[in-house]
Order: structure tokens, then sequence, then C-alpha cells
């Protein structure tokens, strides 16, 4: 029924012993039940317009339960109302989760336009030094060490497939095992091991053949040798 209503319209209910009055306003609804000639506050409530659906069930609950003593339906409504707003702060909570995160994706998206952006004001100062358009781009890429992601892949730690890569260089140089997918190495320059300048490719392919360790690269080693041996 407080779906059909317009605002400014009343509307009358009788279930039971119950003595409903429904009426809609700009704001939303108020719901007014008299058991006798005696108005109920437990039974009456008022709902906004976001809680019409609410209303409906309010309303709904009072059709379907004046067979009950009045003590019983008050009981079954204040549990109605109080389920209601623990949903309500759930919901809320979880928005404001989601906003939560949503402001530290737009930081870190902030963070890597602005960096961005500064390597880029770098190579266009550099172009006019360095031989024009390609060699400033090849400037560009040796610039960025690590490629950012959405999974924050250049935080993370090496896998022991990665790491144990590392391990078996040769004075630098990362190269796959027999089998294992170049993207491995790939995985390597994303957090930062070794830079996109370092990288070799297989001939004619955009595919990683080989990569050199970077300082950080080195550090990683020296840090785990110093980690077992203690």
């Amino acid at each position: 029924m407080t779906h059909l209503l317009t605002p400014g319209q009343t509307a009358y209910r009788q279930y039971g012993p119950l003595h409903v009055r429904i009426d809609r306003h700009h704001e939303g609804v108020t719901i007014t039940t008299q058991v006798g000639a005696e108005r109920n506050p437990i039974l009456s409530r008022t709902f906004t317009n976001a809680q019409i659906v609410e209303g409906r069930k309010f309303q709904a609950y009072l059709r379907d339960n004046a067979h009950l003593p009045v003590w019983q339906i008050e009981a079954g409504v204040s549990a109605l109302l109080a389920t209601a707003a623990v949903f309500d702060q759930a919901e809320q909570d979880l928005i404001d989760g989601i906003n939560a995160t949503m402001g530290e994706k737009r930081a870190e998206l902030n963070a890597s336009t602005e960096q961005a952006r500064q390597i880029r004001d770098q190579v266009q100062a550099q172009q006019a030094n360095t031989g024009g358009w390609y060699a400033a781009r090849k400037t560009a890429r040796n610039t960025i060490p690590f490629r950012p992601t959405a999974t924050r892949v250049h935080t993370q730690p090496p896998t022991p497939a990665q790491y144990d890569r590392i391990r078996q260089h040769h004075n630098g140089r990362v190269t796959c095992a027999p089998g294992q997918a170049w993207t491995l190495l790939r995985g390597i320059v994303d957090r930062g091991y070794a830079d996109r300048a370092s990288i070799e490719y297989k001939p004619g392919t955009r595919q990683y053949r080989a990569i050199h360790l970077n300082k950080q690269g080195w550090a990683l080693l020296g840090q785990n040798i110093q980690e077992q041996a203690a």
C-alpha cells in the first residue's frame, strides 16, 4: 500500500484489533497504529523515502500478525526493526570499506600518474640533447625500473622459482631453466630486481632470453645469504 500512495495522501486499514493509518509525505511515510482508542508507540513508525521497503515490510508484518496478542506483535516488531538495523549497518560498513579501498587505489593511481608525468618531462627535456625521439624513447625505457600493475606485483617478493633462477645467475645474468616460460624473467623485472634496459630478447620476438640483476637484485641475494647464515 505504501508504494501506491502519493505525497499528501492517507489510507486506513483495519487488521484485527489494530487500526492502522498510513500517511504518505514528501520525506517518506508514517504508519500510525491504534489499539482500541489509543495510539501504540511501538507499532507506530516513520520511514524515510530510502526506507520505503522497510515500511512495506512493517505494514505487512502488522497485517499478517494481527491475530496474535498485542504484546507478541510488539516483541516481533522490535526484533524486525533490530534485524533491519543490523543489515543497514552491515551495508553501510561495506560501503565505507569500498570507499576507503577506492580512495587508496585513487591515491596509488595519482602517484603513478605523477611519476609518469615526471618521466615524460625528463624525456622531453632530454630529447633536444640526445638525438631526437628514438633516443628519448630509449631513455624513457631505461628510466622505469619496473612496471607497476593493478596487483602491485612490484611490491611482492620473488616466487620460489624466480628466486631459484636469480641464485643460478652467471655474473648477474639470469636465464630460464629448460622448459620454463620466459614470463618468469618478466616477473623478476616487474618486481624490480632487474632493469628493463638489461633485457635480452629472443631474436625477432619480444620474449625475454635473459636479464641482468640490478642493485636490488644483488641486495636480494646478499640479504638471503645473511638470513641463511643466521
